[in-house]
């Protein structure tokens, strides 16, 4: 029965439907080092295979990739499509980083969860500054910006959001540990999108939204996703939430679930251990970990059938 188990996943993931909201487009697997690189680091093979991608953010052409195999964390660039390994961001870290988020400029930010701090760096990867906080930040998960540009930092310990300014000072903290309204179990991830901050707790059967100040505003059921492990916001409000139960994303709007897609596999638009999700201007960034890849997908308009109609 079990040597049946691989076949049945196959069948299952090839009946799933197209998808509405979103296209594949490209992989982003392995790469040519790019001359920088090559010129800094000799020696260094010249094409760059991903191996373990566990998060992934993007801003423009610019894309960024934690390898957790390789305890590297590299900056690929969608114009001309070569990779860089910004070997010196290990330096400042005292364990594999796992969350990312990317400023307007370039700049990005890493997770030290070892090292109970937030790490920003350059485009070129020259530390700019360190978040930190000894009471209230032990165990930082996910890192967004928020509209007014203050840092958003997930603490898994304390299952609350800590709000810093661009200086590194803590402002306030969102949420807290509970089972009652607007109190979280196990975050594992967040994402900023119109409404506000998107709190996702693993132990939850909705999605949480808070404003920025820390009013709950509402909260999204998610009571089709049996195991999530990332969220996403697209420009039309779309929420994609990461399934580790059967391997799909789960496409989500006001009124309730969209649709499914994906599925156990590693052919285009299927996923083994989905990471991270990411959406920066038309374009969805899954992290599919035990592929070793980060898949690229283009989000579709949200209106498309009904325009069909």
């Amino acid at each position: 029965m079990r040597r049946l188990l691989p076949l049945l996943l196959s069948l299952y993931c090839a009946a799933l439907p197209a998808a509405d909201s979103v296209a594949h487009l490209t992989n982003i697997s392995r790469a040519p080092l790019s001359e920088t690189a090559s010129l800094t680091f000799a020696g260094v093979d010249e094409f760059v295979s991903i191996t373990n991608p566990v998060a992934v953010a993007a801003h423009e052409n610019l894309v960024y990739i934690i390898d957790a195999a390789k305890q590297l964390v590299y900056r690929y660039n969608s114009s001309n499509e070569n990779l860089t390994p910004l070997y010196s961001v290990n330096t400042h870290l005292q364990a594999i980083p796992n969350a990312i988020a990317v400023d307007n400029d370039g700049s990005f930010y890493l997770s030290d969860p070892f090292g109970r701090k937030i790490l920003h760096f350059t485009m070129l990867g020259e530390l700019l500054r360190t978040y930190q906080n000894a009471n209230n930040l032990t165990n930082p998960v996910a890192i967004n910006i928020s509209d007014s540009t203050n840092i958003l930092i997930a603490d898994r310990l304390y299952d609350h959001i800590l709000v810093f300014n661009r200086v590194g000072h803590a402002l306030r903290a969102i949420g807290e540990r509970g089972t009652g309204k607007g109190q979280f179990l196990q975050i594992i991830d967040m994402a900023t999108g119109p409404d506000g901050i998107y709190i996702l707790d693993r132990l939850s059967k909705s999605v949480k939204i808070f404003s920025e100040e820390g009013e709950l505003i509402r909260e999204m059921p998610r009571p089709e996703v049996v195991d999530p492990t990332a969220i996403a916001i697209d420009y039309a409000e779309r929420v994609f939430i990461s399934d580790a139960f059967d391997d799909t994303i789960k496409v989500y709007n006001r009124d309730g679930l969209l649709e499914t897609f994906g599925g156990t596999g590693s052919y285009d638009g299927l996923f083994r251990m989905v990471s991270d999700l990411h959406a920066d201007n038309n374009f969805l960034y899954v992290a599919d970990s035990a592929n070793d890849r980060v898949q690229v997908f283009l989000l579709k308009p949200a209106f498309d059938s009904e325009q069909d109609e």
